[in-house]
């Protein structure tokens, strides 16, 4: 990999839109230019391979990304049919990098746009750093502008019954929730209580982040929904109580460790 010329970066950049906006020739540009910044001495680690086995990445530093993600930001402009050939083009050439950028280029589509083109790419994905990406730059603006539409596309996605999309839900309300200018948190907690039937499965990384958002948040209420669920003996939630706890403050922490001691000792669940 090259050693990041700003100046060097910022013409290549530019040049993504040299032989205009037709989404196959920028497709072509944009991939070449990934890999001019391949990093070509380091292999992904076994650990690595094994917890996204589905996605090739080449290792294209995050300061370049951003840059290219903006340059094909200004070239595009408000033209949502040039995003969406370009986004499609970008995606289907299956690269870490390339998946992120497309992302960033669907990020701004009109609401129903980006909801259906999350959720489609979402199907289809067998990759949960693919699904987080959709999650948080696919669904950017609808993030940021329209909070209340997200939510809808959350709870119908929750209750889908498609663990990809369920995963695609749990990333997105984590993203929100992170978001301290959002304030709706009573109705993220009341779509998990209300959808959560298991916390086992292709979602459970996604779970995860969401509860350890919404500790952060408010650990009082995260801490009452996971001793709640514990109540009920959801399948999971022990393993689920136990990833989480490091996200919650020492009082928090100990009520959920004592949840836990007293479910053991009633013989509900397993010794950890």
């Amino acid at each position: 990999m090259p050693a990041i010329d700003p100046a060097r970066l910022r013409r290549q950049v530019e040049d993504l839109g040299a032989q205009g906006r037709e989404a196959a020739l920028v497709r072509a540009r944009t991939l070449e230019l990934l890999d001019f910044y391949r990093d070509r001495t380091r292999r992904p680690s076994a650990a690595a391979r094994a917890a996204d086995p589905n996605r090739r990445t080449l290792g294209v530093p995050r300061p370049v990304l951003r840059a290219v993600a903006r340059g094909l930001d200004e070239l595009l402009g408000p033209d949502a049919d040039a995003r969406l050939a370009l986004a499609g083009e970008l995606w289907e050439a299956g690269l870490a990098e390339s998946q992120y950028l497309a992302c960033c280029v669907a990020g701004v589509l009109p609401v129903e746009q980006a909801v259906n083109w999350a959720a489609g790419r979402a199907k289809l994905s067998d990759s949960r750093a693919a699904l987080k990406d959709l999650a948080e730059q696919g669904l950017s603006d609808l993030r940021a502008q329209h909070p209340q539409h997200l939510l809808e596309a959350v709870e119908r996605w929750m209750r889908s019954g498609d663990p990809r999309l369920r995963a695609l839900a749990y990333f997105a309300a984590a993203s929100q929730v992170d978001e301290e200018e959002f304030r709706d948190l009573p109705a993220v907690f009341r779509l998990v209580e209300s959808t959560l039937q298991d916390a086992g499965g292709f979602p459970q990384p996604a779970l995860q982040q969401l509860i350890e958002a919404m500790a952060r948040r408010s650990p009082p209420e995260a801490a009452r929904l996971l001793i709640d669920e514990l109540g009920r003996a959801i399948p999971g939630i022990d393993d689920m109580v136990r990833l989480t706890l490091p996200a919650f403050p020492p009082f928090q922490r100990g009520r959920l460790e004592r949840a836990l001691s007293a479910l053991r000792r009633a013989g509900i669940i397993p010794p950890s």
